[in-house]
């Protein structure tokens, strides 16, 4: 892990059960989310480090050297964020699991955390759209993110996993009734709006429809 005020990576996460995992095909496990890192220590002493969705429900852990530097990112009091960037289902090793892929976003709890915050969301925006934008940043993009308040964003991409067969892509990019569904928990008036304005419509529809089939 370099010594810069940043630390940005991709990495992959595992569910702790195929009974758990299922819930990555709801609406609540979003491509896009910005979801909680958290660190679990058991009775061994073992920390697992953990990725909770918005909602708080722990969809995996993640393993391997991410796991390691997020653990130096905590014993720094770092903020962390984990961006939810794809997910999939493989059949082996039985009998099968979900996984998947998160964009890990840390820094410090400094004056410009702000900027960061902000370019958390921006990434996020990108990676919803189905965009794998580059998050391992260098000095340069650092202080590109910090002297733009967070506007700036790199146009570097990560490529797509290659894939062993027997695995299968569950989400990449989120739908636009998932942009729906976000929208409406925001309570978004306009998409409310548009809501009834469709129904109202159908409604109409639906009358004029039946006044011409039975001429009433």
């Amino acid at each position: 892990m370099a010594a810069l005020p940043y630390y940005g990576s991709y990495a992959r996460f595992q569910a702790h059960s195929k009974k758990e995992g299922a819930a990555l095909l709801g609406a609540d496990n979003i491509i896009g989310a910005v979801c909680e890192i958290v660190f679990n220590t058991d009775k061994s002493g073992h920390t697992s480090v953990d990725i909770c969705n918005p909602f708080g429900a722990n969809i995996g852990k993640i393993q391997g050297k991410e796991a390691e530097d997020l653990l130096v990112c905590k014993a720094k009091g770092w903020t962390m964020h984990a961006i939810l960037v794809c997910t999939y289902y493989s059949e082996k090793p039985e009998p099968g699991n979900y996984w998947g892929e998160v964009a890990l976003v840390c820094f410090p709890n400094d004056d410009n955390a702000t900027s960061f915050e902000a370019f958390t969301v921006a990434v996020a925006h990108m990676i919803g759209e189905g965009k794998r934008v580059e998050v391992d940043l260098a000095a340069k993009g650092i202080e590109q993110v910090i002297e733009n308040n967070g506007s700036w964003l790199p146009s570097g991409r990560v490529a797509k996993l290659e894939l062993e067969p027997g695995t299968a892509v569950i989400k990449d990019h989120m739908t636009a009734s998932e942009s729906l569904i976000e929208m409406s928990r925001a309570r978004n008036k306009g998409c409310l709006v548009g809501g009834w304005l469709f129904i109202i419509l159908l409604v109409v529809g639906a009358f004029f429809l039946i006044k011409g089939l039975f001429g009433f």
